[in-house]
């Protein structure tokens, strides 16, 4: 392949100054050096903090296992004891399990942000674009499962909606989707807890910011994420 001319250079940059980046072709968009990837990380909680809260969420489930599968049985199977003891030990192994993942579900480890090749010139040019962003721009929330592997939430930016703080509320975001509430059937609704929807979340913390590919824009989704109505 051959190297770029000193006049391809030149134009490439005086194209980089003069044209409105938003404007562009899909062709014209190539002959721009892009900085950012397409799905660009703007949030991440750090990989200590993702693994602890999958440790977290992992013991409660060895936990119940254990007293299922193990230690309930003993019960059944003496004729020392009665058989209905077992249903308060299996009881105590299920109830951390879901007071766990109630809890730790809204926790989101990363966020990603699709963003478009004429955004992706530079930092000026993706801040810019970030200051008023279309509301079918995509996100993608990464959250934990209950067994510690990622999950990944997509939406958009106009299906999110900021949570009013209250007492023993963790999640500051709302997943506002009433057209797919609307679709769904019974067989859906009956096996949610197999699915683990994420329709709360919560993304916090300044050192996550800085962690992602571009400092300052998640700060600028969250700032037009609060414009709109909150949820109480």
């Amino acid at each position: 392949m051959k190297p770029k001319s000193f006049h391809t250079q030149l134009n490439t940059k005086n194209l980089q100054a003069q044209v409105h980046p938003l404007s562009l072709t899909p062709y014209s968009a190539n002959l721009l050096v892009l900085v950012y990837p397409e799905r660009l990380l703007i949030y991440h909680c750090g990989t200590l903090k993702a693994a602890a809260v999958g440790f977290i969420k992992l013991a409660p489930v060895f936990f119940f296992a254990s007293t299922t599968l193990f230690i309930a049985p003993t019960y059944v199977e003496s004729f020392m004891k009665s058989s209905w003891e077992a249903v308060p030990l299996i009881i105590l192994g299920t109830v951390p399990m879901l007071i766990v993942s109630i809890m730790t579900s809204p926790f989101v480890a990363s966020v990603h942000m699709r963003v478009p090749a004429a955004a992706r010139i530079n930092r000026a040019v993706l801040l810019r674009y970030c200051e008023n962003l279309p509301q079918s721009t995509p996100l993608d929330f990464t959250t934990v499962r209950l067994i510690g592997l990622p999950k990944c939430t997509s939406t958009t930016l106009g299906q999110l909606r900021a949570l009013r703080p209250r007492f023993g509320r963790l999640a500051n975001i709302q997943l506002v989707n009433d057209d797919l509430l609307a679709r769904r059937t019974l067989w859906a609704w009956l096996t949610t807890w197999m699915r683990e929807p994420r329709n709360k979340l919560y993304v916090g913390g300044a050192e996550g910011m800085k962690r992602s590919r571009a400092p300052g824009v998640w700060k600028l989704v969250w700032e037009q994420i609060q414009k709109k109505p909150m949820i109480k």
